[in-house]
């Protein structure tokens, strides 16, 4: 349950039953990552007084920042890359039911996970990905800090396939946009 409380006017919106349907991941190659969440909810209840009276404080952890990590592709160290996305859609779905106006149920659907990387276009390893159709493990770790015990986070794709290696060619570094699609992996679940 999420609820959305409103002090000032004293009104609240109770979200319920709700799951985490969307899941985008935004790394650029400085400042901070960013994390978004698309809920799917059942049902509201609206009340005058909050439902959650004593909740729980927001935790004081860092902060991750893409410049704190590594990213490997195909086994190797990339250290051109600039930015990486990842999406996860849960593909959920609630459907309508005769007689109620609230869904029976959130029904979770096959998960499905894409992103895009861009790079500069250093040599032809990244771009040789989608021309010759290989499969590669993205597998990349960000940090809240230099520290040697900073928090941290994974990401570990063991199967994509790249559909794409556009190139930016202004004034500047070339940079090529790399979009891919996460496979079920071949073994291991």
């Amino acid at each position: 349950s999420i609820e959305h409380w409103f002090s000032d006017i004293s009104k609240s919106e109770l979200f319920t039953g709700c799951k985490v349907n969307t899941v985008g991941l935004q790394l650029p190659p400085s400042g901070i990552a960013k994390v978004d969440f698309g809920f799917m909810g059942k049902d509201i209840t609206t009340a005058t007084s909050a439902y959650y009276t004593s909740p729980t404080a927001a935790t004081t952890s860092g902060v991750l920042a893409a410049v704190n990590g590594i990213v490997s592709i195909g086994g190797t160290r990339v250290a051109t890359l600039t930015g990486l996305t990842i999406n996860v859609n849960g593909g959920m779905t609630a459907d309508a039911v005769v007689g109620s106006n609230t869904y029976p149920d959130i029904f979770e659907g096959r998960v499905r996970v894409s992103g895009q990387f861009t790079a500069y276009f250093a040599d032809t390893t990244l771009r040789d990905l989608f021309i010759n159709e290989t499969e590669a493990e993205l597998l990349a770790v960000f940090s809240a800090s230099n520290d040697k015990a900073a928090e941290f986070m994974s990401f570990a794709l063991p199967r994509i396939k790249t559909g794409g290696a556009s190139k930016d060619d202004g004034e500047k570094g070339i940079v090529q946009t790399i979009p891919f699609t996460a496979l079920i992996p071949a073994s291991g679940g």
